[in-house]
C-alpha cells in the first residue's frame, strides 16, 4: 500500500521545506527543483497532485503487500525523468551513479537535484 509521503525524517536528512534551490544556474533541474519544492509545501498541491496519483496507481488494488515508494516518491522521480528527457533505466542508473540507489529516491534525488550532498 502506497503513502502519500513519509512524514518522519530520517536521521540527517534535511526537511524538503528547508533546502535551498539553486538559483545562480542555467540547470533545467534547478527550476524543478524549486517547483518541487513549491508543491511539497502548498496542502492545495499536495492534495490535488496525491488525488491524481492515488486515482491511478492505488485505486481498485487490495492493500496488502509492500509498501513501495511513497507517491511523492514516485511524482519526483516521473518529473526529473521528464526534465532530464531519459528513460526510467537511464534514471535508474543516473539514480545509482550518484550514490543514491538505498530506496529514498524522492528525497534523495530532490536533495541531489538541489546540489546537497546525498
Amino acid at each position: 500500500m502506497r503513502k502519500s509521503f513519509q512524514p518522519q525524517l530520517t536521521l540527517g536528512c534535511t526537511p524538503i521545506e528547508q533546502v535551498e534551490a539553486p538559483v545562480k544556474t542555467k540547470s533545467h533541474l534547478a527550476a524543478l527543483a524549486a517547483a518541487l519544492q513549491y508543491i511539497y509545501v502548498q496542502p492545495e498541491w499536495n492534495q490535488r497532485i496525491f488525488e491524481l496519483l492515488s486515482s491511478k496507481l492505488i485505486e481498485g488494488k487490495k492493500k496488502t503487500g509492500r509498501e513501495g515508494m511513497s507517491l511523492w516518491e514516485v511524482f519526483v522521480l516521473a518529473q526529473v525523468r521528464l526534465c532530464m528527457n531519459i528513460s526510467y533505466d537511464e534514471l535508474h542508473q543516473y539514480l545509482q551513479l550518484r550514490h543514491v540507489g538505498t530506496g529514498h529516491y524522492g528525497g534523495a534525488a530532490y536533495r541531489l537535484l538541489c546540489g546537497q550532498t546525498v
